[in-house]
């Protein structure tokens, strides 16, 4: 299977093609990771609603969607391999707030 995941330019892209919607849904099954047994008869239609529930915001979560829980997942595997420098607490919160200062308007 290709990778899902890639960079291009400037961005980390996932794509998953809408034809594989129905294959990755029954493999999904059979590997006890989907609930509900289904068939698949609009990609198309099924992609829409996978897409609602990736960028939808989840009370359970936080307030985060699934697609910022997978970064999360991503960024916590890229340090656990050695990425980036550790640094201490305090330098992460002057660091996490110089960011917050440079998105205001």
């Amino acid at each position: 299977m290709p990778d899902l995941a890639k960079i291009e330019g400037d961005e980390i892209v996932i794509r998953m093609p809408i034809a594989t919607i129905p294959v990755a849904v029954n493999a999904g099954w059979a590997a006890h990771k989907v609930d509900t047994p289904v068939r698949v008869d609009d990609p198309r239609a099924f992609a829409k609603e996978m897409l609602h529930t990736l960028n939808a915001e989840q009370d359970d979560r936080g307030g985060n969607t699934l697609v910022m829980d997978i970064m999360d997942q991503a960024i916590n595997g890229a340090i656990e391999f050695g990425a980036g420098e550790v640094i201490t607490e305090e330098e992460a919160e002057k660091l996490a707030a110089s960011f917050q200062n440079e998105n205001r308007p």
